[in-house]
């Protein structure tokens, strides 16, 4: 994930490490952080949402009609360009993931 380090405010990294554990790091000023990956809260719904382990910022993010708009992982970010080319093309691609279809959970900016 892609996350804003508490230190600095720059762009630092979070990931599993391990099978029970997440670390957080940043490049710029060598902050890390470890924790056990259990107990996840989730702020995405907030003014400024947040990572869901650490509780730190999302690097991604900006407002967008009014509203945040955030982006999770690059993963998450490639998912959304997709989303937003078939949308400019007219295209009725469906995306699935896991049986859950993302672009239902899509807020509806205009």
């Amino acid at each position: 994930m892609l996350i804003s380090c508490p230190k600095c405010g720059r762009k630092s990294y979070g990931a599993p490490y391990g099978e029970d554990a997440v670390w957080s790091t940043c490049f710029r000023c060598v902050y890390t952080s470890t924790k056990p990956s259990n107990g996840r809260s989730f702020y995405w719904y907030d003014e400024n949402p947040t990572d869901s382990f650490f509780g730190f910022n999302l690097w991604l993010q900006t407002e967008c009609v009014g509203n945040s708009l955030w982006v999770f992982s690059e993963k998450h970010l490639q998912f959304l360009e997709s989303f937003e080319h078939n949308t400019d093309s007219g295209s009725t691609k469906i995306f699935t993931v896991t049986n859950l279809d993302l672009t239902a959970m899509m807020p509806g900016y205009s």
